[in-house]
């Protein structure tokens, strides 16, 4: 059977609709659009009454698959269509998806989606030969530069990794350090689909990458159906309109489905601000469209009210409203991010990295750097100063990698703190973690309560709460 793109994916709804069946689907790309064609893909495969006793979706965290490759076998219980769905599934990774792998997971970061960065990056370590050991606790600093090179496409000294450590440490407090290959199992899967299974039998693989030489692949490109969703993400022109492309036939096929048009210049200025993230144009579409009510058009004038603090990476908002002391800032950030879906978990850890951050530059402000708390941080006085100051030791290891203008950033921020108002910071933070890991609070509630204690700061109990 043919290999299907994104624009295909309607033609293989038809077959289904029509009961021309494969028994094995792949579907793979991007993220948001291969989820969405999934659900799309259930709806038609599966009655929702039905779902119940006739969908089994797997995580691929915990694929089994000779578990698995045993329930294909076996004919189902319940009459009509039995369906076997794993998310991301690991089948298809090997040594060569390393690299990829590592490129989505600093793409999620960007993002600010540290779950899906974490996710990406430990089945990157795990297919690179390397364990969470390795790495951890800025580990990826002590990789040689020629093992680097044998994992990863991308030079060592040309990429700032620094990125890793955070996601690296995320990972390990999310209980998500360890991932065993699934991609060994795929032998007896490939095996078992030639053989054949019973016609009321089909199974859905979805997941971010593919290695297109695995023989498990190929077999499937020949007895099932492969629907493609990925996106060239490069800078190039033809990738940018292959990007721009994908966003507009989202958008007209959200705004269809609620019978709502847009504006020429509105869309180009909805795309301009968010940039190629699916998730969130579809998140800022579904706002436009309750905010405008029953007006047909979505204007201009709307994206400015609702979407004018989007951007690609929306939780540097929050951070940087909490640097520079704006509770009333950084509570309007938080409130979006969770809008958004962000984890509390991830909102959490970073505002505890802003903090730590913060503590570092204020303590250099008070011993190292004192004569820089005297008077006013100015950009040109670091901008000159920089190479001296790591010359003389004075600036602190952990701070040596930030350029001269987020070091000007960080010590500006840092002089509008004391040392106590960041320990008591760092108190109220770890109470936060154990209460949102008790699930007894209400999750928003406990981090607005915490941006006030941080920014709402009454100096005559900070002794009191750093003793």
């Amino acid at each position: 059977m043919p290999v299907y793109d994104r624009t295909q994916f309607k033609d293989v709804l038809r077959q289904i609709e029509k009961d021309q069946l494969a028994p094995v689907y792949l579907l793979w790309g991007e993220r948001y659009l291969y989820q969405s064609a999934y659900e799309e893909f259930v709806a038609v495969l599966v009655p929702e009454k039905k779902r119940s006793t006739n969908l089994r979706v797997i995580d691929g965290a915990n694929e089994d698959v000779y578990r698995l490759v045993e329930e294909l076998q076996t004919l189902p219980l319940f009459p009509g269509r039995q369906v076997f769905v794993v998310r991301d599934t690991r089948l298809f990774h090997s040594k060569s998806t390393a690299d990829p792998l590592l490129a989505k997971s600093h793409e999620y970061f960007i993002k600010g989606d540290l779950q899906a960065a974490a996710r990406s990056l430990v089945q990157a370590i795990s297919l690179s030969g390397l364990t969470i050991e390795d790495v951890r606790d800025g580990g990826w600093e002590k990789i040689p530069d020629g093992t680097w090179e044998k994992i990863f496409s991308t030079p060592k000294s040309g990429e700032d990794i620094t990125w890793l450590n955070e996601v690296t440490n995320f990972a390990i407090q999310a209980g998500q350090e360890e991932s065993v290959p699934a991609f060994a199992g795929g032998d007896i899967l490939e095996e078992t689909l030639a053989k054949g299974i019973p016609a009321s039998n089909h199974l859905i693989l979805l997941t971010d990458t593919v290695d297109r030489r695995k023989s498990l692949y190929r077999l499937i490109e020949k007895m099932g159906v492969v629907v493609s969703f990925a996106v060239d993400k490069g800078i190039t022109a033809a990738a940018k309109r292959s990007q721009d492309t994908v966003l507009k036939d989202l958008m007209k096929d959200i705004l269809t489905r609620h019978g709502k048009a847009m504006e020429p210049r509105a869309a180009s200025d909805l795309i301009e601000r968010i940039g190629f993230n699916p998730a969130s144009l579809a998140a800022a579409l579904e706002k436009l469209i309750s905010y405008s009510g029953e007006r047909k058009t979505i204007t201009l004038k709307d994206i400015d009210a609702v979407v004018k603090r989007e951007r690609e990476e929306p939780i540097y908002e929050l951070t940087g409203a909490f640097g520079e002391r704006d509770a009333e800032k950084a509570l309007f950030s938080l409130g979006l991010l969770l809008d958004q879906g962000y984890a509390p978990l991830q909102i959490l850890a970073a505002l505890t990295k802003q903090v730590r951050r913060l503590l570092l530059a204020r303590w250099a402000l008070d011993t190292s750097l004192d004569f820089l708390g005297k008077g006013d941080v100015t950009y040109q006085g670091i901008q000159q100063g920089l190479p001296g100051l790591k010359k003389e030791g004075k600036i602190p290891k952990e701070m040596e990698k930030l350029s001269p203008y987020p070091l000007f950033l960080l010590l500006k921020q840092a002089k509008g703190f004391q040392i106590e108002h960041l320990v008591q910071c760092m108190s109220e933070l770890l109470k936060v973690d154990m209460a949102l890991k008790s699930g007894r609070i209400a999750p928003k509630l406990l981090l607005e309560d915490l941006i006030l204690k941080c920014l709402v700061f009454n100096p005559e109990t900070a002794g009191q709460s750093a003793k």
